[in-house]
């Protein structure tokens, strides 16, 4: 039996960064010059890294398969 998405910890994972991500592409555009002052650029790449192997990491524990978007027609 597969699981259901809303229980995947995998698919929330990655929509919390999706919204997280995309929160901040808005924040940066507008204040660019004030938040590159307190947040040094290796900053943003050690996030980037933190959230590839968590990513690689749930992937790793998965045990069983999420139910497919659409169901196939025999």
């Amino acid at each position: 039996m597969n699981k259901l998405k809303r229980k995947s910890r995998t698919i929330k994972y990655n929509a919390a960064w999706g919204l997280i991500a995309s929160s901040m592409l808005i924040v940066f555009a507008e204040n660019e010059t004030l938040i590159q002052e307190y947040i040094p650029a290796w900053a943003y790449l050690i996030v980037i890294m933190i959230n590839s192997g968590v990513g690689v990491y749930l992937r790793t524990i998965t045990t069983e398969p999420v139910e497919p978007m659409r169901k196939k027609h025999d």
